[in-house]
């Protein structure tokens, strides 16, 4: 025990990050977070839900489009993207819509998600949600398949 001892006083320093050296973290505005909360539009909904069911490309440009504006007028703060189940069938489980990008990508189980997505892929995989938004400040809301947000 004693030699246990000795070795360990013995070992290199380590060197541990200082809390202070973080950066805060982003609280979320009150009235932004209320925005967040509220129920999404039927209309809205069925875009998302209408994604996987059109091949073409133009068409999902304007989904998402429609997406973007509609996030805008909602004042719910910078939206990264929408990361849902994918219904288009083996090998894929799950996509993210990058809304700005006008990306849409879908990936099997074996694929990494970019990281800012990654939260949000075992929430996805449940199917207990239609969609899951991705904001910059790093928060995601879950939206059930009623519209309601999941906070």
């Amino acid at each position: 025990m004693a030699e246990l001892r000795r070795r360990r006083l013995n070992a290199e320093p380590v060197s541990v990050p200082v809390r202070s050296q973080r950066a805060p973290a982003y609280v979320v505005p009150p009235q932004i977070m209320r925005s967040r909360r509220r129920n999404r539009a039927p209309e809205l909904l069925d875009a998302v839900r209408a994604i996987d069911t059109t091949a073409n490309p133009a068409v999902q440009r304007q989904l998402m489009d429609y997406f973007r504006e509609e996030y805008e007028k909602m004042h719910v703060g910078v939206i990264v993207g929408l990361f849902s189940h994918c219904y288009l069938g083996h090998p894929y489980v799950d996509h993210r819509l990058d809304i700005d990008g006008h990306i849409l990508e879908h990936f099997t189980a074996a694929d990494h998600v970019p990281d800012v997505f990654s939260p949000a892929r075992p929430l996805a995989r449940t199917e207990a949600y239609l969609y899951i938004e991705i904001y910059q400040d790093g928060q995601i809301m879950p939206i059930r398949q009623d519209g309601t947000a999941a906070s």
